[in-house]
């Protein structure tokens, strides 16, 4: 069981889905898209390695995980982005991301420096 405070040293990681949305085409990356929403679930690393975090994803999420968005949560606190640990039944290292002065949600700005923060892990 992970604690529940996450720990700036902690990594978190988000599914990029086939959403065209999601992706730019002409750049061949995600789109700041993947972040914008009032809560951004991600996953935290929980100790895992990165071929685990992808399985578990592809398991969760088949046919539809196109590529993987790591980022470090000190990072993603330097921006007043907050992740909050939301374990559920079917995934233990489920948390979201939410911008607690931000009653909207995540702003387009701040999605995209999270998109330019991300490391990306291309899934073939």
């Amino acid at each position: 069981m992970l604690p529940e405070t996450i720990d700036n040293s902690e990594l978190v990681f988000r599914n990029v889905d086939f959403n065209p949305n999601n992706w730019k085409i002409s750049e061949n990356r995600p789109s700041s898209a993947v972040y914008k929403s009032f809560d951004v679930s991600v996953d935290r690393d929980g100790n895992r390695s990165i071929n685990s975090i992808i399985e578990s994803f592809q398991n969760r999420f088949p046919n539809n995980v196109r590529a993987v968005l790591k980022l470090c949560v000190g990072s993603i606190r330097s921006i007043s982005i907050e992740p909050i640990s939301a374990p559920i039944d079917s995934n233990p290292y489920h948390a979201i991301l939410t911008d607690p002065n931000n009653p909207k949600g995540i702003s387009s700005r701040k999605a995209r420096l999270l998109r330019e923060m991300s490391d990306i892990y291309y899934i073939e």
